[in-house]
């Protein structure tokens, strides 16, 4: 079990506290669907722009890399795109991510760490925008 951090922020970037499913799964090398590899969900604790803290059932060994995927409400809207069909079904927050943290909460219950390391560039700048609206100070 790993002790809680009290030492000065080491994040670069801001988080919010934010509450979502998210989903998870290894990064398989062939592909994203790879046989075998098992989708796992989890919830979101709290989101920046360099990363995301979840609770899972799963243990990941730090330095794991993995696909996450999660709907952060209205992120969308934040998309700096010349056209946005209104009708269109959201889709959600896709990243990989490299596990930077993991702490045992109770047996079977970790909390992990995510710093992105895939990131769409309009992605990004839509979940920065949105992060700011959350959080001006940011």
């Amino acid at each position: 079990m790993h002790k809680s951090y009290h030492g000065p922020e080491r994040r670069r970037y801001i988080r919010i506290p934010e509450r979502d499913l998210l989903s998870h799964e290894p990064l398989a090398i062939r592909s994203f669907h790879a046989d075998g590899v098992h989708k796992n969900y989890a919830s979101t604790k709290d989101l920046g722009e360099g990363g995301i803290l979840f609770q899972s059932d799963v243990l990941f060994p730090i330095g794991t890399y993995i696909k996450l995927q999660f709907y952060v409400h209205d992120w969308e809207k934040h998309k700096m795109e010349f056209y946005k069909e209104e009708d269109l079904e959201k889709g959600p927050f896709t990243v990989i991510g490299k596990v930077v943290r993991d702490e045992v909460l109770s047996p079977g219950c970790f909390d992990i760490g995510i710093e992105f390391i895939a990131v769409d560039t309009g992605h990004r700048q839509a979940l920065r925008t949105y992060i700011k609206k959350i959080r001006p100070d940011a």
